[in-house]
């Protein structure tokens, strides 16, 4: 696509150099040229200076390509690493547990995101590591279910007492909390962030929601369109801080009968057509995934103007390599973001449907 100069080239954005190897190394549709990635990038790197979220991308690669590898002299201390990682879930699991039967106890309905939706399936697990929990629970039962959650001795991370967060549990969207060594959990009233579409198009997620047993609890589980939609929305904010969204995203897409007009009526609802380009941009160019290109078209068609172009360019280019002045722009775009988020955020639950921006700018045919 020609991009008018003013506007940002969203290819600019895609994952670059080791981190790029890395994340082909656990996504390319082709497993030989994953290995070959993953090889490449073990040859280059000492193992003791990975970082969380690059122990993240090998577990997954290690995951579908282990026995390939056994060569590698590395190969026992990857297998240890999926071993330490896999028992760290599990710990986080087991904490989690009786928070759960608890909200069932207490009728709290509860829906499963993110690393959670994959814990979930206990084949998917295996390549999955993730050091908390993200559940969702109705907007106007986010107050009962921190109530529950306090009672069994879980703190808010934020410092504050959990008596003062019951008290503003109606002004809240969502909360991390922490008990213990391993538990952590974030408890979202609702789906998605501020100016990402409104509650009414949360019912939605919660209405195809199918139930599921996680952790020996009923629990909702979003369709594998609406996943998809909720790793781009949340994932394409942190610079691929951590990259297990785009994962993610990849294992979706490839689901038999994945409904791509369904996904990109989501992905217009949500405003969220930039991040989507680039996410799926680079999954079919350098990863070698089919992409719908019907919705392709409707995402391009849905751009926003300059302005909010760059915002969300600046928050889904790689911070592995962003210069200093990148990383200051995506600095004011963040904290332009959390300012239209507060003022977008209704404290009482009473989200009211916006009118959208017309910000879109013609192009030539």
């Amino acid at each position: 696509m020609n991009w008018p100069l003013w506007y940002p080239s969203l290819d600019r954005a895609w994952p670059a150099g080791d981190h790029e190897r890395l994340l082909l190394a656990a996504v390319h549709v082709d497993p030989v040229a994953a290995e070959r990635e993953l090889r490449a990038w073990i040859g280059t790197h000492d193992l003791n200076d990975c970082t969380f979220s690059e122990q993240r991308l090998i577990l997954a690669a290690w995951n579908r390509l282990g026995p390939g590898l056994r060569d590698l002299p590395d190969a026992p201390r990857l297998a240890g690493l999926q071993r330490m990682l896999w028992t760290r879930t599990m710990l986080l699991m087991r904490e989690c547990q009786p928070a759960f039967a608890a909200l069932a106890v207490a009728d709290v309905p509860m829906m499963l995101i993110k690393g959670a939706a994959r814990a979930a399936d206990p084949v998917g697990r295996g390549g999955r590591s993730f050091h908390d929990l993200d559940i969702v629970v109705p907007r106007n039962r986010l107050g009962d279910a921190l109530g529950v959650f306090v009672e069994l001795g879980w703190e808010p991370s934020s410092g504050s007492s959990a008596m003062r967060m019951l008290t503003q549990a109606a002004r809240l969207r969502s909360v991390n909390l922490h008990k213990d060594r391993y538990g952590d959990i974030d408890l979202h009233g609702c789906i998605f962030r501020p100016g990402q579409g409104s509650l009414a198009d949360d019912d939605r997620v919660w209405a195809r929601a199918r139930s599921v047993e996680f952790n020996s609890v009923a629990c909702g589980l979003p369709v594998r369109e609406d996943l998809a939609v909720i790793a781009i929305a949340n994932g394409s904010l942190d610079a691929h801080a951590n990259s297990d969204w785009l994962v993610d995203l990849s294992r979706l897409i490839v689901e038999p009968g994945f409904d791509w007009k369904l996904f990109s009526n989501e992905i217009l609802a949500r405003d969220i057509a930039v991040a989507t380009l680039i996410a799926l941009g680079w999954l079919k160019v350098r990863a070698g995934y089919a992409v719908d290109a019907e919705a392709m078209e409707r995402f391009e068609a849905a751009l926003p103007g300059p302005m909010a172009a760059w915002m969300a360019f600046v928050q889904a280019r790689p911070r592995q390599s962003e210069t200093p002045a990148g990383a200051a722009l995506r600095w004011l775009a963040k904290t332009r973001r959390k300012s239209l988020e507060l003022a977008q955020s209704e404290p009482r639950g009473e989200q009211k449907t916006r009118p959208r921006l017309k910000t879109k700018f013609s192009r030539q045919a």
